[in-house]
């Protein structure tokens, strides 16, 4: 009887053969996760999560829905109905995302613009300090090892 066993269990696959190769990677619940990060999205477009009351406003700035197949977070996602479906996550608290896109070209441009934006409120701030009297004191900032 004891021979029974002992060709019964040789007969199995090693364990290391049963693991590993076709299983995808083990995902663990806690700790980081990516969630939202697109790959595979058209070459010249920058892909963005728009929230469902900001569609319209980002339609009107260029933006399109994603229709082609795409990878976010850890899966790879496939469009389910190419006429019209669109890519959605829901990001907590009832709140829906859409995936869009922009060509590269309008979205260096809007970047630029809002840069540009900065630097005059920051110019104008600085003129009402120095005006003020109130630009004593010095601020230094840099990045990287000093």
């Amino acid at each position: 009887m004891k021979d029974e066993r002992l060709i019964k269990t040789t007969n199995r696959p090693a364990r290391e053969d049963t693991r590993a190769e076709a299983r995808p990677d083990r995902v663990p619940i806690n700790g980081i996760k990516n969630l939202i990060n697109v790959a595979g999205v058209r070459p010249g477009y920058h892909p963005c999560w728009v929230n469902e009351p900001n569609v319209e406003a980002y339609k009107a700035a260029g933006y399109t829905f994603v229709e082609s197949d795409v990878s976010f977070g850890t899966h790879h996602v496939q469009q389910a109905n190419p006429l019209g479906a669109r890519y959605a996550r829901n990001m907590g608290l009832g709140t829906v995302a859409y995936l869009m896109e922009i060509p590269e070209e309008y979205y260096s441009q809007d970047r630029e613009r809002e840069a540009a934006e900065v630097d005059a409120i920051e110019a104008s701030m600085k003129r009402e300090a120095r005006a003020s009297g109130l630009d004593h004191g010095d601020l230094s900032i840099s990045f990287g090892k000093s």
